[in-house]
């Protein structure tokens, strides 16, 4: 985990801006929404205040405004890694995802080339492999309840 002063939350401004435009809100209606002053709100959107800064309930109130977790939020801003939200992920475990990933005929359709991997950083290789086994999951669910269904 980073110390706040090594993070960036432009990127999760970025997120709050995009989510303004996206809902058709000005920034003083977003503030009425998350219960904050117009004046907090844009000194957070334009750097001189820290989301890392806001306190737990306010934290609560801007990821609920973005349809996120707050741990989301917390690696869009830089305070966590991916890597932190996964107790159990190891190297080998994301290099035999990536490999099936490669092997995969309908990424291959979608232009996804074993150099796109291979010269990805170590996040997003990690985030690829998180996002194809949630996919995966995903999609097998249905065959698992329809597989235990009883019919009477």
């Amino acid at each position: 985990m980073k110390s706040i002063n090594q993070c960036n939350e432009k990127p999760l401004a970025d997120a709050v801006r995009a989510c303004l435009d996206k809902k058709d809100m000005t920034v003083q209606q977003a503030a009425g929404a998350l219960n904050i002053s117009s004046i907090h709100l844009s000194s957070l959107l334009n750097g001189a205040r820290r989301f890392s800064g806001l306190s737990p309930d306010k934290q609560d109130r801007l990821s609920a405004f973005l349809s996120m977790r707050k741990s989301e939020m917390f690696v869009l801003c830089g305070l966590l890694s991916p890597e932190d939200l996964l107790p159990n992920t190891n190297a080998e475990r994301v290099q035999q995802t990536l490999r099936h990933i490669q092997a995969d005929p309908e990424l291959r359709l979608l232009c996804l080339h074993d150099a796109d991997i291979d010269n990805a950083s170590d996040r997003v290789k990690l985030l690829l492999a998180v996002l194809y086994e949630k996919a995966i999951t995903a999609s097998m669910r249905p065959a698992l309840t329809n597989e235990h269904e009883v019919t009477v």
